[in-house]
């Protein structure tokens, strides 16, 4: 996709998060974007709305919309068949997704950005072949030095994925990785494993038994955030921030893209690292 002067898209999307609440509070209060939505957006209520979703809880895929890696708006998209009276009500296909997007920078709009934020996001995330979805059970590999997801990566809410390799191995994964509530994905302790994701990395509430070894993850176009109570233990890097908050979800241990700042305030999230690859 090409942006307005001609060159290569400048646009990107990455995983709502609850630190972008304060974003989506001075969009929702702008008149522009209050005229199609007309949404209570005090904190609980955008909580109850958009939690679910970012927990994994519920089926609705939420995005922030950036522009050179600036904020402008968001997305999101879900299956009609996961809203079934829903899709009744306005003739949807539950075979068909449906899609919802405000540009919440005043000075964004009218520059017919929303075609090709469509264009680029539907391509890009909207029934993206290869994704996996191991909501319960166990998956278990072993015995290869490269598992490849072309897709996205959803572990939970009570699912678990067991990298049983011993030798050095990538576990390759081509959108974005989601692993939620009691799902997890786990190494064999102190193994050389490396996490390849080329989307964004969101772990919520870690195991809270005992340290789940990770391995190395490496997000090196998005970001890595990891939240909730518990213990984890890995090695993170990402293109973008890496974000490590425990239950206090207002601040939190956060590597800058330079990884020259760092602040840490992890409440009951226990965060141990060691080199894995």
């Amino acid at each position: 996709m090409e942006n307005l002067s001609g060159g290569q898209s400048t646009i990107s999307f990455r995983p709502l998060r609850r630190s972008d609440f304060p974003l989506l509070q001075r969009w929702l209060a702008a008149p522009h974007v209050a005229l199609w939505w007309n949404e209570r957006f005090d904190v609980a209520s955008l909580e109850a709305k958009y939690g679910p979703g970012i927990d994994g809880r519920e089926p609705i895929h939420v995005y922030l919309i950036q522009n050179e890696s600036f904020p402008i708006g968001w997305i999101q998209w879900y299956r009609w068949r996961d809203f079934p009276e829903h899709a009744i009500r306005l003739g949807a296909d539950t075979c068909s997704a449906g899609i919802d997007l405000a540009i919440g920078e005043i000075d964004m709009t009218g520059r017919g950005l929303g075609p090709m934020v469509i264009r680029e996001f539907g391509a890009n995330y909207i029934f993206v072949n290869g994704d996996v979805n191991v909501s319960s059970g166990s998956v278990t590999f072993t015995g290869g030095s490269v598992v490849y997801v072309n897709g996205n990566l959803t572990v939970g809410p009570v699912g678990q994925i067991v990298n049983g390799n011993t030798a050095p191995n990538e576990f390759v994964v081509t959108g974005n990785v989601v692993i939620v509530g009691a799902g997890a994905y786990t190494i064999v302790p102190k193994a050389n494993s490396l996490m390849l994701a080329l989307g964004s990395v969101t772990i919520n509430a870690p195991n809270t038994a005992s340290a789940s070894p990770v391995g190395t993850i490496f997000a090196p176009n998005g970001t890595i955030d990891i939240t909730g109570p518990g213990s984890i233990a890995g090695a993170f890097d990402a293109g973008a921030d890496v974000v490590i908050l425990g239950t206090n979800t207002a601040t939190g241990m956060q590597y800058d893209t330079a990884q020259q700042a760092t602040t840490i305030d992890t409440g009951a999230l226990t965060f141990s690292s060691y080199i894995e690859y």
